[in-house]
C-alpha cells in the first residue's frame, strides 16, 4: 500500500479544520446486507480539488450520495452543505441529465429558478456561463441538436451558474470520446477557477485524476476503504503540456500502483 501523502496546504482566505466536503469514520451497509464503504474518512477544503479513484463498486459513486445528502450513513459523519445546509451544492452526472423538451438556456436557468428568479433575472448569469462553456449561440437549441460534449457543457454550465460552495461530479466526461474528454478536462479547470467550490470528482481513468486534482484519493475494492491519497505536486490549474511532462507520469504512476496495492 503506497503512504498516505500530506494533504495540500488550504488555499489562502480557507479555514483548514473545516473542510466543506467531509466523511469521518462512516459505514454504509444497503438492506440486502451488502457492506459498501467501512471506516471511510475523506475530504475536501474550499477551494479544493479532490479526486477519487477505485475499482468498480468500491463505493465511488456512494460516497457522491452520501455528500449530496441523498443517503444516510450507518456510522459515522457526514459534512457538507447539502447535508448541514446553507450553501449551494451541484451535482454533475455521468449523463448530463437535461430536460429534453427545453432550450439550453432553460436548462442552464433551471437552478436559478428553482431559487426564485425570473427568466429577465437569470439571463445575465445564464448568458455569461454559456458563453464561459463555449455554448454562446445556442441558448435556443435543445439537447437532441447538440453533441455529447456540447451537452456535458450545458450540464456543467448547469451546475457552476449558482457558484455552488460544493461540487460532485460522478465520471462526466465517461462516455465522450478521448479528445474531447481531454478538451473537457482543460476547460473544467479554467471554469472552476471561479467559484472554485470544494470538488470530489470520481473517475476510473488515472491520468484524468492527476491532471486535474490537488489530491487522488485511492479507494480499496468493497467494502471500500481509503487506501492512499496522492498529492498532486503541481501549480493548479494544469496547463495542457503537463501531461508531457515527468511529473504527470510519475504521480499516474504513484496512483496506479496504489490502486494495484490496495486490490
Amino acid at each position: 500500500m503506497a503512504p498516505a501523502q500530506t494533504p495540500l496546504p488550504a488555499p489562502p482566505g480557507h479555514d483548514p479544520g473545516r473542510p466543506a466536503l467531509a466523511l469521518q469514520d462512516v459505514d454504509v451497509r444497503f438492506a440486502s446486507g451488502l457492506q459498501a464503504l467501512a471506516g471511510v474518512t475523506l475530504g475536501a477544503r474550499p477551494g479544493e480539488f479532490v479526486a477519487l479513484v477505485g475499482p468498480s463498486g468500491c463505493g465511488k459513486s456512494t460516497v457522491l450520495r452520501l455528500l449530496a445528502g441523498l443517503q444516510a450513513p450507518a456510522r459515522g459523519q457526514v459534512r457538507s452543505p447539502a447535508v448541514d445546509g446553507g450553501a449551494e451544492t451541484a451535482f454533475v452526472f455521468q449523463e448530463p441529465t437535461l430536460m429534453p423538451w427545453a432550450s439550453v438556456f432553460d436548462n442552464v436557468w433551471l437552478p436559478l429558478r428553482l431559487r426564485g428568479q425570473s427568466r429577465a433575472q437569470a439571463a445575465p448569469a445564464v448568458r455569461a456561463m454559456l458563453q464561459g462553456v463555449g455554448l454562446s449561440g445556442f441558448e435556443h437549441a435543445v439537447p437532441a441538436q447538440l453533441s455529447g460534449g456540447m451537452k456535458m457543457r450545458a450540464s456543467i454550465a448547469r451546475a457552476l451558474v449558482t457558484r455552488p460552495a460544493a461540487l460532485l461530479m460522478d465520471e462526466p466526461f465517461a462516455a465522450l470520446d478521448d479528445l474531447t474528454r481531454q478538451r473537457l478536462q482543460a476547460d473544467l479547470l479554467q471554469w472552476w477557477q471561479l467559484p472554485q467550490p470544494a470538488t470530489l470528482f470520481v473517475t476510473h481513468n488515472v491520468g484524468e485524476a492527476v491532471m486535474l486534482s490537488h489530491r487522488v484519493v485511492v479507494l480499496s475494492p468493497r467494502p471500500g476503504r481509503v487506501a492512499a491519497e496522492v498529492r498532486v505536486a503541481a501549480p493548479h490549474p494544469r496547463p495542457g503540456g503537463f501531461r508531457h511532462d515527468p511529473l504527470f507520469h510519475a504521480t499516474c504512476r504513484e496512483v496506479a500502483e496504489a490502486m494495484e496495492a490496495a486490490s
